[in-house]
């Protein structure tokens, strides 16, 4: 089973981002986009081309990651962001996409987190 998702990212994302990558300040920020959306909820979640990957328990154990595939809008997104300078990623239209998360994830949640999130929103 799972849940749909919506991910939003907005214009506020898209400032927190620019510089993801990149050397900024001596220092390299992986945060990008969608990762930065999902993670007020999901803070060990990562993002690469083609899914969230979203870390369920300790780090430290065994567990096995678990993912939700990206659609095609989304992965085509984070090509055009790798491919933008900071200033340019600033200017991005905003996205919304959804992504089905599997209940095992959700479960490990508190899911009034997400009623409360500006860049994440369950569709029923």
């Amino acid at each position: 089973m799972s849940t749909k998702l919506k991910i939003k990212v907005t214009k506020n994302v898209l400032k927190q981002s620019m510089f993801c990558g990149l050397l900024d300040s001596g220092k390299i920020t992986e945060n990008c986009a969608i990762a930065i959306a999902v993670r007020d909820v999901f803070p060990k979640a990562s993002v690469n081309h083609t899914a969230i990957v979203y870390q369920v328990g300790d780090y430290n154990n065994d567990i096995p990651s678990i993912k939700s595939l990206l659609p095609y809008e989304a992965m085509h997104f984070i090509s055009l962001f790798d491919k933008s300078s900071p200033q340019e990623r600033v200017f991005m239209p905003e996205l919304e996409f959804e992504v089905e998360v599997p209940d095992s994830v959700i479960d490990a949640i508190n899911i009034d987190d997400i009623k409360k999130c500006a860049t994440l929103e369950l569709v029923n």
